[in-house]
This record gives structure tokens, C-alpha cells and sequence, in this order.
């Protein structure tokens, strides 16, 4: 195989001439991907539609409208990881503030203080299990349509005396 002249474009696919005079695009090194992979994900960022992105990836990269599917779907992802990794970050440093809070009003008395940090940092971890809903499945028994109603009504009921916000139903 023969490399031919190809654009200038980095993120592009070189054209190769095959031994039997056939061209072809090579494939796409671990830093085009890599860079095609930032590229979707900053459009899907900026708000651009499924489509606008394949025809500007198609435009851009020669490839089919698959591939462009394939790197949205991993521009996603790529999103949802940075998006958790930062929600740790987030949770870490608040965590680490709530401590020198905790510090700060223990070396103080100030005990009301230090009690709603103990409480912030647990509801931070989640640690408050009564202000959690129990989604288990316990049971499972056949109701007419008015006696679903009519659990739902109480379960509704229940949740008003645990929630302050209150549930209505229309």
C-alpha cells in the first residue's frame, strides 16, 4: 500500500492506494478518536441536535452516518464520567469544609453548630435512611381499580406526614 496525498485535516483518515490500485481511508489512529471523541462531545454541549452533528461529522471526517453514531455515544459517555467526576470533586471538597466547620464550632461549645454539620454531611451521604423512600417490593397482590386508588390514597397520606412538601393529588 501506497499513501496518497490527503487534506490537511488532522482528525481526517488518510487515503491509501491498495496494492490493486483501490482507494481507501486508513483507519483512524487512538488520537484522531480521541480528538473526534472531544469534538462530538463539545457540540453535544453546546446544544447541537443528533443530526446537525452527523452531518458535520460527515462533513468533517468522511466517515458513515454510524461511526458518528458511535462516537455520540461515546462523547456521552465521556460526558456522564466528567459530570461524576466532578460531582465527587464537589462532595469532596464540601465534606472537607463541613469537617472544619465541625472543628471549628466543637473547639467553640458551639454544639448546635456542630450538630447541623453532623447532620448536612450525613444528608450529603446519603446516610439519613427515614428521609429515604423504601422501593422494595415486599408483596405482590391483585386490587380492583378502586382499591388501588384507594392504597395509593394512603401511601399519599403517609408520605404528606414525612415530606414537608406536600403531595396533592388533581
Amino acid at each position: 500500500m501506497t499513501k496518497a496525498k490527503g487534506k490537511n485535516n488532522p482528525l481526517m483518515n488518510e487515503i491509501i492506494t491498495t496494492t490493486d490500485g483501490k482507494e481507501k481511508r486508513s483507519r483512524a489512529t487512538a488520537a484522531q478518536v480521541e480528538l473526534r471523541t472531544q469534538k462530538v462531545a463539545q457540540w453535544l454541549m453546546d446544544g447541537r441536535g443528533r443530526q446537525e452533528i452527523i452531518i458535520d461529522g460527515q462533513k468533517a471526517w468522511g466517515l458513515s452516518e454510524r461511526m458518528i453514531e458511535n462516537y455520540i455515544t461515546n462523547a456521552n459517555e465521556l460526558i456522564e464520567y466528567i459530570g461524576n467526576k466532578e460531582i465527587e470533586s464537589q462532595l469532596a471538597k464540601n465534606l472537607h469544609r463541613l469537617a472544619k466547620i465541625y472543628n471549628s464550632a466543637f473547639e467553640e461549645n458551639d454544639w448546635k453548630s456542630a450538630l447541623d454539620a453532623i447532620k448536612t454531611e450525613a444528608r450529603l451521604l446519603g446516610l439519613n435512611s427515614p428521609e429515604k423512600l423504601d422501593t422494595r417490593i415486599t408483596e405482590v397482590t391483585e386490587m380492583t381499580a378502586d382499591q388501588r386508588a384507594d392504597r395509593i390514597a394512603e401511601l399519599l397520606k403517609k408520605a404528606d406526614k414525612r415530606d414537608p412538601i406536600k403531595l396533592r393529588m388533581n
